[in-house]
């Protein structure tokens, strides 16, 4: 046991020195009381409009935007059309939602390699659901609100702070449910 316990001590002090101690995991992001994970139970898809409570209006598929905005999602319709309609898929396999336009049939991806500004922005352009294509979806039934949760660990926001074609534009980099992380699903 002595010995044991010897190892055990040595090798700790060996580990801190050399550098190889275990990375210690990051904080959760904050979910406020009464928030629950979605999961999918007897429903396994649904098609719905969703809109933003922080400046209400629809979430649309910028389709004719073009470069790296082009299928972007952003809560900036006063009406629903074709572009303000998604079905909701849940995988019990990773418990995780896709989320397909059904403007143009292709599931939503957080594009977690953008940089600066335009990282987390979400986009209808995959053909197929990997990591990127996956979100938890979060309720309260106190607010009757939903919240989107990205690959990345942060929840989706309504970005109200930029100006004229930007200014709604949906992003994964928030570690908190505040008020541009709420949205109702009709």
């Amino acid at each position: 046991m002595r010995l044991a316990l010897r190892l055990s001590a040595a090798l700790t002090a060996v580990v801190a020195v050399v550098g190889l101690v275990q990375p210690v995991a990051s904080a959760a992001p904050a979910v406020p009381a009464g928030w629950q994970v979605v999961k999918g139970g007897d429903v396994r898809a649904f098609s719905n409009t969703f809109y933003s409570a922080a400046n209400n209006y629809y979430v649309t598929t910028e389709i004719d935007y073009g470069g790296i905005f082009r299928t972007g999602l952003r809560a900036a319709a006063g009406a629903v059309g074709a572009r303000e309609q998604y079905t909701f898929t849940y995988d019990p396999t990773s418990q995780k939602w896709s989320i397909k336009s059904n403007a143009n049939g292709l599931y939503v991806t957080a594009e977690l390699d953008y940089p600066g500004g335009d990282y987390g922005l979400l986009r209808a352009r995959a053909s197929e659901i990997n990591l990127w294509e996956r979100f938890e979806l979060w309720y309260s039934s106190s607010e009757n609100r939903y919240a989107l949760r990205a690959h990345n660990g942060l929840f989706v926001s309504t970005e109200l702070k930029f100006k004229d074609h930007l200014v709604g534009m949906l992003r994964a980099r928030h570690d908190k449910i505040e008020a541009w992380e709420k949205f109702i699903i009709t």
